[in-house]
């Protein structure tokens, strides 16, 4: 396998610094994009929860069904305020850092 002339003048390119710092912190961005779609997921839980209702549990009137939906609907919401509440202290927190350096 010979190379061209022009590859093998060349030098061998460095990375940039936002494109160390992107690959530094790539855990991190997809942490927080993993977060984001679960907090999108959960917040479409309401018409999931009201959906099921009006095709399931009306229809057959199925108190069992409507039990499980609503323990269900239950749980996610309040997943979604322990969350969203651990991420606004978590920002509160970086916010007041900033701010005392």
């Amino acid at each position: 396998m010979s190379q061209s002339g022009s590859e093998k003048l060349r030098p061998p390119r460095a990375k940039s610094e936002l494109a160390a710092c992107l690959a530094h912190f790539r855990r991190a961005f997809l942490a927080v994009a993993a977060f984001s779609g679960l907090i999108n997921v959960l917040m479409l839980s309401g018409s999931v929860f009201m959906l099921q209702v009006y095709d399931r549990v009306l229809p057959s009137r199925s108190v069992p069904t409507l039990v499980a939906l609503v323990l269900l609907i239950s749980i996610l919401y309040v997943f979604k305020v322990h969350s969203t509440r651990s991420a606004a202290g978590c920002w509160r927190v970086s916010a007041a850092d900033s701010t005392s350096a």
